[in-house]
Protein backbone atom coordinates (compact mmCIF):
# COMPACT_ATOMS: atom_id res chain seq x y z
CA UNK A 1 0.00 0.00 0.00
CA UNK A 2 1.34 3.41 -0.88
CA UNK A 3 0.83 6.58 1.19
CA UNK A 4 0.69 8.79 -1.90
CA UNK A 5 -0.40 8.53 -5.49
CA UNK A 6 2.25 7.52 -8.06
CA UNK A 7 4.19 10.50 -9.33
CA UNK A 8 3.23 12.76 -6.42
CA UNK A 9 5.79 13.88 -3.82
CA UNK A 10 5.55 12.76 -0.21
CA UNK A 11 4.52 15.13 2.57
CA UNK A 12 8.18 15.49 3.55
CA UNK A 13 9.10 16.57 0.03
CA UNK A 14 6.11 18.95 -0.16
CA UNK A 15 7.11 20.49 3.16
CA UNK A 16 10.66 21.12 1.91
CA UNK A 17 9.41 22.73 -1.29
CA UNK A 18 7.00 24.97 0.61
CA UNK A 19 9.71 25.99 3.10
CA UNK A 20 12.00 27.06 0.25
CA UNK A 21 9.14 29.03 -1.32
CA UNK A 22 8.28 30.70 2.01
CA UNK A 23 11.88 31.79 2.56
CA UNK A 24 12.15 33.11 -0.99
CA UNK A 25 8.89 35.07 -0.77
CA UNK A 26 9.88 36.50 2.61
CA UNK A 27 13.24 37.59 1.18
CA UNK A 28 11.91 39.45 -1.84
CA UNK A 29 9.08 41.01 0.16
CA UNK A 30 6.13 39.92 -1.98
CA UNK A 31 2.95 41.21 -0.36
CA UNK A 32 -0.07 39.03 0.44
CA UNK A 33 1.76 35.68 0.38
CA UNK A 34 3.14 35.35 3.90
CA UNK A 35 3.07 37.35 7.08
CA UNK A 36 5.84 39.77 7.90
CA UNK A 37 9.20 38.37 8.91
CA UNK A 38 9.64 37.25 12.55
CA UNK A 39 11.08 40.64 13.55
CA UNK A 40 7.80 42.34 12.61
CA UNK A 41 6.07 44.15 15.46
CA UNK A 42 2.78 42.36 14.87
CA UNK A 43 2.76 39.11 12.88
CA UNK A 44 -0.78 38.04 11.97
CA UNK A 45 -2.18 34.85 13.47
CA UNK A 46 -5.31 32.83 12.76
CA UNK A 47 -6.94 31.54 15.97
CA UNK A 48 -9.33 28.66 15.40
CA UNK A 49 -12.25 28.26 17.85
CA UNK A 50 -10.96 25.83 20.45
CA UNK A 51 -12.69 22.45 20.42
CA UNK A 52 -14.93 22.13 23.49
CA UNK A 53 -14.39 18.73 25.11
CA UNK A 54 -15.69 19.88 28.49
CA UNK A 55 -19.11 19.00 29.93
CA UNK A 56 -20.28 22.65 29.84
CA UNK A 57 -21.50 24.18 26.59
CA UNK A 58 -20.63 27.77 27.60
CA UNK A 59 -16.94 26.96 28.03
CA UNK A 60 -15.92 28.32 24.63
CA UNK A 61 -17.65 31.65 25.34
CA UNK A 62 -15.60 31.97 28.52
CA UNK A 63 -12.29 30.94 26.95
CA UNK A 64 -12.04 32.40 23.44
CA UNK A 65 -12.33 36.17 24.18
CA UNK A 66 -9.54 35.82 26.74
CA UNK A 67 -7.41 33.85 24.24
CA UNK A 68 -7.66 36.76 21.80
CA UNK A 69 -6.67 39.25 24.49
CA UNK A 70 -3.66 37.22 25.57
CA UNK A 71 -2.49 36.66 21.99
CA UNK A 72 -2.67 40.40 21.31
CA UNK A 73 -0.80 41.00 24.56
CA UNK A 74 2.14 39.02 23.17
CA UNK A 75 2.52 41.46 20.30
CA UNK A 76 0.68 39.33 17.73
CA UNK A 77 -2.20 40.50 15.54
CA UNK A 78 -5.12 38.04 15.64
CA UNK A 79 -7.28 37.80 12.54
CA UNK A 80 -10.80 38.76 13.66
CA UNK A 81 -13.08 35.99 14.88
CA UNK A 82 -15.73 36.94 12.31
CA UNK A 83 -13.20 36.62 9.48
CA UNK A 84 -12.06 33.24 10.79
CA UNK A 85 -15.65 31.99 11.14
CA UNK A 86 -16.39 33.02 7.56
CA UNK A 87 -13.28 31.18 6.35
CA UNK A 88 -14.26 28.06 8.31
CA UNK A 89 -17.63 28.04 6.57
CA UNK A 90 -16.06 28.65 3.18
CA UNK A 91 -13.53 25.83 3.60
CA UNK A 92 -16.17 23.62 5.30
CA UNK A 93 -13.98 23.06 8.35
CA UNK A 94 -16.05 21.46 11.10
CA UNK A 95 -13.43 19.98 13.42
CA UNK A 96 -11.32 22.90 14.67
CA UNK A 97 -9.32 20.77 17.11
CA UNK A 98 -7.03 19.66 14.28
CA UNK A 99 -6.28 20.78 10.75
CA UNK A 100 -5.19 19.19 7.48
CA UNK A 101 -2.61 20.39 4.98
CA UNK A 102 -5.05 21.87 2.44
CA UNK A 103 -7.06 23.78 5.04
CA UNK A 104 -3.95 25.07 6.85
CA UNK A 105 -2.52 26.45 3.62
CA UNK A 106 -5.87 27.95 2.64
CA UNK A 107 -6.38 29.74 5.95
CA UNK A 108 -2.80 31.04 5.98
CA UNK A 109 -2.73 32.33 2.42
CA UNK A 110 -6.22 33.83 2.52
CA UNK A 111 -5.56 35.73 5.75
CA UNK A 112 -1.93 36.66 5.12
CA UNK A 113 -0.96 34.76 8.25
CA UNK A 114 1.81 32.21 8.56
CA UNK A 115 0.70 31.14 12.03
CA UNK A 116 -2.35 29.18 13.17
CA UNK A 117 -3.30 28.59 16.81
CA UNK A 118 -5.67 25.77 17.65
CA UNK A 119 -6.50 23.68 20.66
CA UNK A 120 -9.13 22.25 22.95
CA UNK A 121 -10.92 23.04 26.16
CA UNK A 122 -10.25 19.71 27.82
CA UNK A 123 -12.00 20.64 31.04
CA UNK A 124 -14.22 23.46 32.26
CA UNK A 125 -16.37 22.69 35.26
CA UNK A 126 -18.23 25.26 37.34
CA UNK A 127 -19.21 22.52 39.77
CA UNK A 128 -15.77 20.95 40.30
CA UNK A 129 -13.97 24.32 39.92
CA UNK A 130 -11.56 22.87 37.35
CA UNK A 131 -10.19 23.99 34.00
CA UNK A 132 -7.79 22.53 31.46
CA UNK A 133 -6.62 23.80 28.08
CA UNK A 134 -4.44 22.19 25.41
CA UNK A 135 -3.08 24.42 22.65
CA UNK A 136 -0.54 24.38 19.86
CA UNK A 137 0.87 26.77 17.30
CA UNK A 138 1.37 25.72 13.70
CA UNK A 139 3.26 27.11 10.78
CA UNK A 140 0.31 27.06 8.39
CA UNK A 141 2.54 27.04 5.32
CA UNK A 142 4.59 23.98 6.30
CA UNK A 143 2.20 22.16 8.64
CA UNK A 144 4.79 22.04 11.42
CA UNK A 145 3.93 22.30 15.11
CA UNK A 146 6.19 24.99 16.58
CA UNK A 147 4.77 24.97 20.11
CA UNK A 148 2.40 22.77 22.12
CA UNK A 149 1.42 22.62 25.78
CA UNK A 150 -1.38 21.52 28.12
CA UNK A 151 -2.17 23.24 31.41
CA UNK A 152 -4.67 22.29 34.11
CA UNK A 153 -5.76 23.68 37.47
CA UNK A 154 -8.31 22.88 40.16
CA UNK A 155 -9.58 24.61 43.28
CA UNK A 156 -10.88 23.07 46.46
CA UNK A 157 -14.22 24.47 47.63
CA UNK A 158 -13.49 23.60 51.23
CA UNK A 159 -11.49 26.09 53.33
CA UNK A 160 -8.02 25.04 54.45
CA UNK A 161 -5.07 26.37 56.42
CA UNK A 162 -3.44 27.54 53.18
CA UNK A 163 -6.65 29.03 51.72
CA UNK A 164 -9.06 30.19 54.45
CA UNK A 165 -11.20 31.97 51.81
CA UNK A 166 -11.65 29.34 49.12
CA UNK A 167 -12.40 30.08 45.45
CA UNK A 168 -16.12 29.78 44.71
CA UNK A 169 -16.14 30.13 40.89
CA UNK A 170 -14.27 28.60 37.96
CA UNK A 171 -13.21 32.01 36.57
CA UNK A 172 -10.00 32.42 38.63
CA UNK A 173 -9.07 28.79 37.92
CA UNK A 174 -9.45 29.34 34.18
CA UNK A 175 -7.38 32.51 34.37
CA UNK A 176 -4.57 30.63 36.13
CA UNK A 177 -4.60 28.03 33.34
CA UNK A 178 -4.53 30.60 30.55
CA UNK A 179 -1.83 32.71 32.16
CA UNK A 180 0.34 29.64 32.63
CA UNK A 181 -0.26 28.51 29.06
CA UNK A 182 0.72 31.85 27.56
CA UNK A 183 3.83 32.13 29.71
CA UNK A 184 4.81 28.78 28.18
CA UNK A 185 4.15 30.11 24.67
CA UNK A 186 6.15 33.28 25.26
CA UNK A 187 9.12 31.51 26.83
CA UNK A 188 9.28 28.52 24.51
CA UNK A 189 8.65 30.12 21.15
CA UNK A 190 8.13 33.86 20.91
CA UNK A 191 11.42 34.73 22.60
CA UNK A 192 13.35 32.34 20.33
CA UNK A 193 11.08 32.05 17.32
CA UNK A 194 13.79 32.38 14.67
CA UNK A 195 15.87 29.38 15.75
CA UNK A 196 12.85 27.34 16.90
CA UNK A 197 10.94 27.98 13.69
CA UNK A 198 13.94 27.05 11.53
CA UNK A 199 14.61 23.83 13.39
CA UNK A 200 10.97 22.72 13.42
CA UNK A 201 10.39 23.63 9.76
CA UNK A 202 13.46 21.64 8.78
CA UNK A 203 12.17 18.60 10.68
CA UNK A 204 15.04 18.72 13.19
CA UNK A 205 14.25 17.50 16.69
CA UNK A 206 16.12 16.25 19.70
CA UNK A 207 14.54 12.83 19.96
CA UNK A 208 12.89 12.04 16.61
CA UNK A 209 9.80 12.59 14.49
CA UNK A 210 6.68 11.02 15.98
CA UNK A 211 3.43 9.89 14.40
CA UNK A 212 0.57 9.60 16.93
CA UNK A 213 -2.22 7.18 16.03
CA UNK A 214 -5.57 8.14 17.65
CA UNK A 215 -6.06 6.35 20.94
CA UNK A 216 -8.66 3.69 21.68
CA UNK A 217 -11.25 4.68 24.28
CA UNK A 218 -12.78 1.89 26.37
CA UNK A 219 -13.25 4.02 29.48
CA UNK A 220 -16.92 4.78 28.91
CA UNK A 221 -16.09 8.49 29.20
CA UNK A 222 -16.87 10.22 25.91
CA UNK A 223 -13.93 12.12 24.37
CA UNK A 224 -11.43 10.85 26.98
CA UNK A 225 -9.19 9.53 24.19
CA UNK A 226 -8.90 12.99 22.62
CA UNK A 227 -8.09 14.63 25.95
CA UNK A 228 -5.39 12.07 26.76
CA UNK A 229 -4.01 12.37 23.23
CA UNK A 230 -3.63 16.15 23.62
CA UNK A 231 -1.78 15.85 26.92
CA UNK A 232 0.54 13.14 25.56
CA UNK A 233 1.26 15.23 22.45
CA UNK A 234 2.16 18.24 24.57
CA UNK A 235 4.41 16.26 26.89
CA UNK A 236 6.29 14.63 24.01
CA UNK A 237 6.75 18.00 22.33
CA UNK A 238 8.11 19.49 25.55
CA UNK A 239 10.67 16.64 25.63
CA UNK A 240 12.05 17.57 22.23
CA UNK A 241 10.07 15.32 19.88
CA UNK A 242 8.92 16.62 16.50
CA UNK A 243 5.20 15.73 16.55
CA UNK A 244 3.28 15.45 13.30
CA UNK A 245 0.08 17.51 13.42
CA UNK A 246 -2.83 15.09 14.14
CA UNK A 247 -4.94 16.74 11.45
CA UNK A 248 -2.35 15.83 8.82
CA UNK A 249 -2.32 12.23 10.03
CA UNK A 250 -6.12 12.09 10.02
CA UNK A 251 -6.21 13.59 6.52
CA UNK A 252 -3.81 10.97 5.18
CA UNK A 253 -5.45 7.97 6.88
CA UNK A 254 -8.83 9.05 5.51
CA UNK A 255 -7.33 9.17 2.03
CA UNK A 256 -6.39 5.52 2.57
CA UNK A 257 -9.95 4.72 3.67
CA UNK A 258 -8.87 3.98 7.24
CA UNK A 259 -9.68 5.20 10.75
CA UNK A 260 -7.17 3.46 13.05
CA UNK A 261 -7.66 3.67 16.83
CA UNK A 262 -5.25 2.19 19.32
CA UNK A 263 -3.55 0.03 16.71
CA UNK A 264 -2.47 0.06 13.08
CA UNK A 265 -1.49 -2.66 10.61
CA UNK A 266 2.11 -2.86 9.42
CA UNK A 267 1.42 -1.89 5.79
CA UNK A 268 -0.49 1.25 6.82
CA UNK A 269 2.15 2.19 9.39
CA UNK A 270 4.94 1.87 6.84
CA UNK A 271 2.93 3.93 4.35
CA UNK A 272 2.39 6.70 6.92
CA UNK A 273 6.03 6.55 8.05
CA UNK A 274 7.25 6.97 4.47
CA UNK A 275 4.78 9.77 3.72
CA UNK A 276 5.60 11.82 6.83
CA UNK A 277 9.24 10.74 7.23
CA UNK A 278 8.31 9.54 10.73
CA UNK A 279 10.79 7.75 12.99
CA UNK A 280 8.39 6.51 15.65
CA UNK A 281 4.73 5.77 16.22
CA UNK A 282 2.87 6.09 19.52
CA UNK A 283 -0.62 4.94 20.41
CA UNK A 284 -2.54 3.48 23.31
CA UNK A 285 -5.84 2.89 25.10
CA UNK A 286 -7.75 4.88 27.70
CA UNK A 287 -9.11 2.28 30.10
CA UNK A 288 -10.42 4.52 32.87
CA UNK A 289 -11.06 8.24 32.94
CA UNK A 290 -13.11 9.66 35.80
CA UNK A 291 -13.24 13.37 36.54
CA UNK A 292 -14.29 12.81 40.12
CA UNK A 293 -14.67 9.78 42.36
CA UNK A 294 -16.39 10.10 45.71
CA UNK A 295 -13.94 9.65 48.57
CA UNK A 296 -13.11 10.98 52.00
CA UNK A 297 -10.76 13.42 50.31
CA UNK A 298 -13.56 14.95 48.21
CA UNK A 299 -13.74 14.92 44.41
CA UNK A 300 -10.67 13.05 43.21
CA UNK A 301 -9.96 11.94 39.59
CA UNK A 302 -8.95 8.40 38.64
CA UNK A 303 -7.18 7.28 35.46
CA UNK A 304 -5.85 4.15 33.80
CA UNK A 305 -4.13 3.99 30.41
CA UNK A 306 -1.86 1.73 28.39
CA UNK A 307 0.62 3.12 25.89
CA UNK A 308 3.15 1.67 23.47
CA UNK A 309 5.69 3.12 21.06
CA UNK A 310 7.01 1.52 17.90
CA UNK A 311 9.65 1.89 15.23
CA UNK A 312 7.46 3.50 12.56
CA UNK A 313 9.30 1.92 9.62
CA UNK A 314 9.71 -1.60 10.98
CA UNK A 315 6.57 -1.83 13.12
CA UNK A 316 8.60 -3.28 15.99
CA UNK A 317 7.38 -2.45 19.50
CA UNK A 318 10.12 -0.56 21.32
CA UNK A 319 8.35 -0.28 24.66
CA UNK A 320 5.03 -0.20 26.46
CA UNK A 321 3.59 0.91 29.76
CA UNK A 322 0.37 0.36 31.71
CA UNK A 323 -0.26 2.98 34.37
CA UNK A 324 -3.14 4.09 36.55
CA UNK A 325 -3.96 5.75 39.79
CA UNK A 326 -6.03 8.19 41.76
CA UNK A 327 -5.37 11.74 42.83
CA UNK A 328 -5.59 10.47 46.42
CA UNK A 329 -2.43 8.39 45.88
CA UNK A 330 -0.33 11.53 46.26
CA UNK A 331 -1.72 12.71 49.60
CA UNK A 332 0.98 13.24 52.20
CA UNK A 333 -0.97 14.41 55.26
CA UNK A 334 -4.23 16.26 55.93
CA UNK A 335 -5.15 16.04 52.21
CA UNK A 336 -1.99 17.94 51.27
CA UNK A 337 -0.67 16.72 47.92
CA UNK A 338 -4.02 15.48 46.62
CA UNK A 339 -4.35 15.92 42.85
CA UNK A 340 -7.85 17.10 41.95
CA UNK A 341 -7.35 17.75 38.24
CA UNK A 342 -7.45 14.77 35.82
CA UNK A 343 -5.00 16.56 33.52
CA UNK A 344 -2.49 17.12 36.30
CA UNK A 345 -2.91 13.51 37.40
CA UNK A 346 -2.26 12.31 33.85
CA UNK A 347 0.84 14.49 33.58
CA UNK A 348 2.10 13.17 36.91
CA UNK A 349 1.51 9.52 35.93
CA UNK A 350 3.11 10.01 32.50
CA UNK A 351 6.15 11.97 33.69
CA UNK A 352 8.38 8.93 34.24
CA UNK A 353 7.25 6.93 31.14
CA UNK A 354 7.72 9.95 28.84
CA UNK A 355 11.18 10.56 30.30
CA UNK A 356 11.99 6.90 29.71
CA UNK A 357 10.78 7.10 26.10
CA UNK A 358 12.80 10.27 25.54
CA UNK A 359 16.02 8.76 26.86
CA UNK A 360 15.52 5.45 25.03
CA UNK A 361 14.84 7.03 21.66
CA UNK A 362 17.55 9.65 22.06
CA UNK A 363 20.05 6.79 22.48
CA UNK A 364 18.75 5.18 19.30
CA UNK A 365 19.29 8.44 17.43
CA UNK A 366 22.81 8.99 18.75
Amino acid sequence: MSGSMPGLPTFSALRTLVLVAVLAVSYIGVQGQVVSRPDSAAPRIVILPFQNLSPESQARDAVMPRIYQLVAGLGLCPVSADTVDAALRRFRIRDTGQIGWKHAQGLSSENGSQWIMLGSIDLYSSDLLQAGISARLLNGLTGEIVWADSRYAAANKAPSLLRPNPIDSVGPVLEDVLQSLFVSLEQAWLQNRCSSRTERAAGISVSGRVLIIPWENISGSLLADQIVNHVVLSMLFQHGFDIIEPGLVNEQTRSLGLMPQGQVDLATLKSLADYFAADYCLTGSVIRYELATLSEEGNIPALEISMRWLDARLGRILGSVHIGGSGADFIKIFQLGAIRSPGQLLQRLLAKPVMTISKQLALRNS
